[in-house]
């Protein structure tokens, strides 16, 4: 690494099973005016970290790794669909994440208060863990989206399997984001795997 900004976050990412759901959807709502993250991009994300220096980044990994001590990995239900800010002008069509004994919400307080003693600054906003499927500028997309959003209300996808969490990378391009996982930390129960990508 060097000086290069690194524009970074810290996510998890789900397995084949979840991004075979995340295709099948994208096929269901395929006339929908809307631009469809690619499935090998669907993420979590636990904490967007901006841009970065890049000689920075083997400490964040440290810091990950230390924060991953101890901890067990678990697994939450992929569960329904919705939107951001509404479904009246979406911008963001999301698959929901069920958390009933919030332990992905501890993980990410603990992610976020550990990367704080670095100096880093802690998100405001109340985190609502999901998986983003697709983005519009805020086009009506009408009653399409709303039979979609009403024929998956509760709709249960899958699980994801927290067992490991990532240290990305994003650059962006006309046609969207491209990731590159940087590190793997493995939580407790799980293999480890430090590889670069």
């Amino acid at each position: 690494m060097s000086d290069e900004k690194v524009r970074a976050f810290i996510a998890i990412r789900p397995a084949a099973d979840l991004r075979r759901a995340f295709t099948g959807m994208a096929a269901a709502a395929r006339e929908l005016p809307m631009h469809w993250v690619r499935p090998e991009s669907v993420h979590l994300t636990l904490k967007f970290l901006g841009d970065v220096p890049g000689d920075a980044i083997p400490t964040i990994h440290q810091t990950l790794q230390q924060a991953a001590e101890g901890l067990a990995a678990f697994s939450v239900a992929v569960r329904g669909l919705g939107c951001f800010p509404n479904a009246t002008r979406p911008r963001v069509l999301w698959m929901g994440i069920d958390d009933p004994r919030r332990e992905l919400a501890q993980l990410q307080c603990h992610i976020e208060s550990t990367l704080a003693a670095l100096g880093m600054s802690v998100e405001e906003r109340l985190f609502r863990p999901h998986l983003t499927l697709a983005r519009t500028r805020g086009t009506r997309v009408g009653e399409k989206l709303n039979a979609l959003l009403s024929e998956y209300k509760n709709h249960l996808f899958g699980y994801l399997v927290v067992s490991q969490i990532h240290l990305m990378r994003s650059d962006l391009y006309e046609k969207g984001a491209a990731h590159t996982r940087l590190y793997s930390v493995a939580l407790q129960g799980s293999s480890t795997n430090y590889a670069i990508a």
